[in-house]
């Protein structure tokens, strides 16, 4: 019962990083045109790839 519960958790955190990430790769480029610094575009750049990292780490996790 316990890893049924865990793997429902994981496969929610996994859907929460996936719209996450579509959310930066929808609108990076609205950052970047509002912005024009290559300073915040390298930041939310980051931070698209840390969210990626996650979701990857939690579905290696599944497998």
């Amino acid at each position: 019962m316990r890893e049924t519960r865990v793997g429902s958790l994981i496969w929610k955190l996994l859907s929460d990083q996936g719209s996450i990430i579509e959310f930066i790769r929808t609108n990076i480029n609205e950052f970047q045109e509002a912005h024009q610094d290559a300073g915040t575009s390298d930041f939310v750049t980051g931070i698209l790839e840390k969210h990626e990292k996650i979701a990857w780490m939690l579905r290696t996790h599944l497998k």
